[in-house]
């Protein structure tokens, strides 16, 4: 499910839970289809436009899982800034921010995803300021 009422593509939707939303409710933030978290849903555009119209800078912070073991070296890389080939063949740098590698969440719902034995995997706590 992404985190939209509407879309043009072959997606569930926020509509189709069964739950009737006042009118104007609007995610803060989004949730991609193949992704997990806390959604905040409003009907306060001021809000909205605070987080994402606003002079005001602000954190946001995410535990992410990672296939592969993630090295020190890495992790410093990913603090600066890492540059890489975008669609379309534009190169892109993301904006430093603070990255750790951290021990497994012990909140973490059951997930669709299945972890394999075989592989290594690295659980990293993401803060980015936007």
């Amino acid at each position: 499910m992404v985190s939209q009422f509407i879309s043009n593509h072959p997606v569930r939707l926020l509509n189709q839970i069964k739950f009737d939303f006042p009118e104007g409710t609007h995610a803060i933030g989004r949730l991609d289809n193949h992704s997990e978290g806390l959604l905040l849903l409003t009907t306060n555009t001021k809000v909205t436009k605070l987080l994402f119209e606003g002079k005001q800078k602000h954190k946001r912070t995410y535990k992410v899982l990672v296939l592969h073991k993630v090295s020190e070296e890495t992790v410093e890389r990913i603090k600066t800034g890492v540059t890489f080939k975008a669609r379309g063949g534009e190169m892109y740098t993301t904006k430093p921010c603070e990255v750790e590698i951290i021990d497994e969440p012990d909140f973490i719902f059951p997930s669709p995803y299945t972890k394999s034995i075989y592989q290594e995997y690295t659980w990293l706590q993401i803060t980015l300021t936007e």
